[in-house]
């Protein structure tokens, strides 16, 4: 049967007009919203916090390049040793991330070296690339850079009168891979991309003659 009620305009007049009945599929409705908001707020996760350094190794990572090496939820804290600076043999930068242990999630190394262990750096790179464990990334004139799973390695001369017989530069940068819940391909990139900052700094603080690096690292092939 038609309910009238709902179909005649209200009359000021007249009786007082019947309440529309409560539908069963409201409820649903609601519980559908309820459900929504309480999916997104799950995925969302705002009580979660990532708390990054303002900057890190040396200035070269600042927030934005430091995010992609850390996790969804914890604090990171960097840690540096030694200056970029030729009178220095060695200097050290690590990100730890917590509440992970084990690896940092950034380690970079920052070694002058003689001309003894440049060639053995560039006979160990030929050597990882000829048994397919390494892959080689062009960086720039007089500057050789491969890349693994793991690791980013770059090198080239920078002859400067502080420097004495360490006349190149070696730099490595790694970190623990399970750090991020990203694919491992992106986490390389990041890699690649901020070994090559991190030479351009040495580079402009050095001087370093006849290197000349590229603006932006080659995209990692696949592998």
């Amino acid at each position: 049967m038609v309910d009238v009620a709902h179909l005649v305009p209200h009359s000021p007049d007249g009786p007082p007009r019947r309440r529309s009945r409560v539908r069963p599929w409201h409820g649903a409705v609601a519980l559908t919203v309820v459900a929504a908001v309480g999916g997104g707020l799950w995925a969302w996760k705002p009580w979660q916090s990532v708390e990054l350094p303002q900057s890190a190794c040396w200035g070269v990572l600042d927030r934005e390049a430091i995010r992609p090496f850390v996790g969804s939820d914890g604090k990171a804290v960097a840690h540096v040793q030694g200056e970029l600076s030729a009178a220095e043999p060695l200097a050290e930068c690590t990100v730890s991330w917590s509440p992970k242990g084990g690896l940092a999630a950034v380690d970079a190394t920052v070694m002058r070296t003689d001309d003894a262990l440049h060639q053995q750096d560039q006979a160990r790179m030929a050597d990882d690339i000829a048994r397919g464990r390494a892959t080689e990334l062009p960086v720039g004139d007089q500057a050789k850079s491969w890349v693994d799973p793991v690791n980013a390695s770059l090198i080239f001369p920078c002859p400067v009168p502080e420097a004495g017989r360490r006349t190149n530069v070696s730099i490595l940068v790694t970190g623990d891979p399970q750090v991020p819940a990203r694919p491992a391909r992106e986490l390389v990139q990041n890699r690649a991309d901020f070994i090559l900052e991190l030479a351009k700094e040495v580079v402009r603080r050095e001087g370093c003659p006849d290197v000349h690096l590229v603006d932006h690292a080659t995209a990692v092939p696949p592998r």
